[in-house]
Formats: structure tokens, C-alpha cells, sequence
């Protein structure tokens, strides 16, 4: 489960994109209609995102930094894949390929370096910190 709500301002198609690609799902209401018409502002919720017209102080607020975007909205409880790790000085992402290949091939190498050099899921506070500009 996505567990990290967050905005996103001046929204484009690459990350309309990019949220399918993680399985988040467009919240839409009667009255939108299916094409892209974006507003100042991106939502991305529990699973599902969609454009507003303002936003609540209380979810993070990206900006326009992509970067903290793209971390932000990969959070998910239930796996590794397209994550980023850190240990505290270094930071790897593994994507979604590569965690497919090392859990289907029993590639320890990667899991005894990842628990050896005490990684772990970087927390939304690291993920801002590590991207801020």
C-alpha cells in the first residue's frame, strides 16, 4: 500500500505517467471529463491521485521538485521495489526490474550488502532532506 500524500505544483504529462506506471488510479468526479486537463496542483493520495485547484497545508508540499516527487509517491509497505535505501551517508534505489531479478534468482549478494551496510527505506523527512535544492 502507497502510504505518502504529497503535491505536486505545475503538473505535466511525464508525471501523470510516471503515477499509472506505480498503479496509483485517477480519482475523478462527474464532472471531469477522461482527458488530460491539468490544474495548478497535483493530489496524490492512498492509491489514487487527481488534479485540484488548491491544497491542504497539512501533506507535503513538493513544489516543483520532481525529485522528492518521485520518492515520495514510490513509498509502499509492502515491497522494496522503486524505493529509495539509505544507510545514513549512502542512498540506491532499486527498480523494479532489478528487485524482480534478485528475489527471483536468489540473489543474495545484493540482500547481504543491503543488510550488512544497515540500509533501509528512507522516511519521507530523509527523502526531503536528500533532494532538497
Amino acid at each position: 500500500m502507497y502510504t505518502q500524500e504529497c503535491i505536486l505544483h505545475n503538473p505535466n504529462m511525464q508525471d501523470v505517467k510516471l503515477l499509472n506506471s506505480f498503479g496509483y488510479i485517477r480519482f475523478s468526479t462527474p464532472k471531469e471529463t477522461s482527458g488530460f486537463k491539468p490544474k495548478e496542483f497535483l493530489y496524490v493520495g492512498k492509491g489514487y491521485w487527481q488534479f485540484i485547484d488548491s491544497y491542504f497545508k497539512s501533506v507535503i508540499n513538493c513544489g516543483e521538485n520532481r525529485d522528492i516527487f518521485q520518492g515520495l509517491i514510490a513509498m509502499d509497505d509492502n515491497s522494496i521495489a522503486d524505493q529509495w535505501l539509505t544507510n545514513g551517508e549512502k542512498w540506491l534505489r532499486i527498480k523494479c526490474s532489478d528487485y524482480e531479478a534478485i528475489f527471483s534468482t536468489n540473489k543474495v549478494g545484493m540482500l547481504e550488502r543491503l543488510l550488512n551496510e544497515n540500509y533501509h527505506k528512507a522516511t519521507a523527512k530523509e527523502i526531503i532532506e536528500h533532494f532538497k535544492k
